[in-house]
């Protein structure tokens, strides 16, 4: 048969489908070398044939040849910019490669094309959040689920979105459809576990935390989700002996660091609650959580004060509506002597959120109770 198509190809030298033809034959039998000669050929009598363009970089990288590959891709997109599968191709190999900017370019390209691609709403979801272009990244996944309600990846990165938003119930729903379109995706198992836990929903949240301890034992995120439960549970003791295992194995986990600090506080174990406050932000300064904790804890120690203020400061320049942060540096004011500062204050956080009986009682105390001196 390859002999016929080869006499082919002399007899109709201006003809590119049979060096086409021999080209994939040669492809087939994993004759790289020989299959590019003869798509080159093909391409030399018939340039504007796009698939021509996409088989030969197809070859060049089965040889290995990735410099040589990206060009007929590059030369495939750019001749024939109409070309649905040329964009992809490009768009898909600058995607693997970490070049996301040019990936970018080449998908929003295939859209245009073609905007009723689920895949490329889905990879344009993908790379719009690298970009932290979340109102795009959001809008990107909303199509993608519209032209696939099946796809569970849309629904699992649209859930985390609007999560992030506190959209719960929404977060909650999607979720909900990636866990069942996909059992076996852990992640999605826990980002519904920690929805359902912001919602309240504890026995339901420790359920999904399981499923994604189950399928992946020794993620320490999943272990810190299961904690997270037992310390609304007020299982403090148990919580901490599990976050404490793992932060011996994983010593410079901060987020493990920063949970372990968390619960010692809860404990009102201050100084060890310190302590792992202060080596989580000398391995990752400038995570505010951390911050505003930390100079919390030291107002309830009554010490490093102008180190408290400073990262108070921090962090209301970043966040100045948020009432955890402005009741930390209510807390440093009343510790110094400023009550009238500490009173100005804590009324801030309340006006924020008027029902809330934490500022509430902060609010009497700063006005009835004169603060303790500290320990010597």
């Amino acid at each position: 048969f390859r002999e016929s198509i080869e006499l082919s190809a002399e007899l109709d030298s201006k003809s590119f489908k049979p060096h086409e033809a021999l080209g994939l034959i040669y492809a087939e039998g994993k004759k790289y070398e020989q299959a590019v000669v003869e798509i080159r050929k093909a391409i030399d009598l018939k340039k504007d044939e796009p698939a021509l363009h996409l088989t030969l970089g197809k070859l060049l990288l089965e040889s290995n040849k990735e410099a040589d590959a990206i060009k007929a891709f590059k030369s495939a997109a750019d001749l024939f910019p109409e070309n649905f599968s040329a964009q992809i191709r490009l768009a898909d190999w600058y995607f693997v490669k970490g070049m996301l900017s040019e990936s970018l370019e080449n998908y929003e390209a295939a859209e245009a094309i073609d905007p009723k691609s689920s895949e490329v709403q889905v990879r344009l979801g993908q790379l719009y959040l690298d970009k932290k272009k979340i109102k795009k990244a959001r809008m990107a996944f909303e199509k993608a689920i519209k032209l696939n309600p099946k796809d569970a990846d849309s629904h699992y990165q649209l859930g985390k979105l609007v999560a992030v938003d506190e959209e719960w119930d929404r977060a909650q729903s999607l979720l909900s459809n990636a866990v069942s379109l996909k059992a076996g995706h852990a992640p999605s198992h826990y980002e519904l576990g920690k929805v359902l836990l912001a919602k309240g929903k504890v026995d339901l949240s420790l359920n999904q935390f399981d499923k994604s301890r189950e399928l992946d034992p020794k993620n320490s995120e999943y272990i810190m989700g299961v904690a997270s439960v037992l310390v609304e549970k007020k299982e403090l003791d148990k919580a901490l002996e599990m976050l404490l295992a793992v932060s011996n194995k994983e010593p410079e986990n901060t987020n493990l660091l920063f949970e372990v600090c968390n619960v010692y506080t809860k404990k009102g174990y201050f100084t060890k609650a310190t302590g792992y406050c202060e080596k989580m932000l000398e391995l990752k300064p400038g995570v505010y959580k951390a911050m505003n904790r930390l100079a919390w804890l030291y107002a309830k120690k009554q010490k490093n004060l102008a180190k408290a203020l400073d990262l108070s400061s921090q962090t209301l320049k970043a966040f100045p509506k948020r009432p955890e942060y402005i009741d930390t540096l209510s807390e440093i004011y009343y510790v110094q002597g400023k009550s009238e500062e500490a009173i100005t204050k804590i009324k801030e956080a309340l006006n924020l959120v008027p029902n809330d009986p934490y500022y509430k009682q902060q609010l009497w105390k700063f006005k009835n109770v004169k603060p303790k001196k500290p320990a010597a």
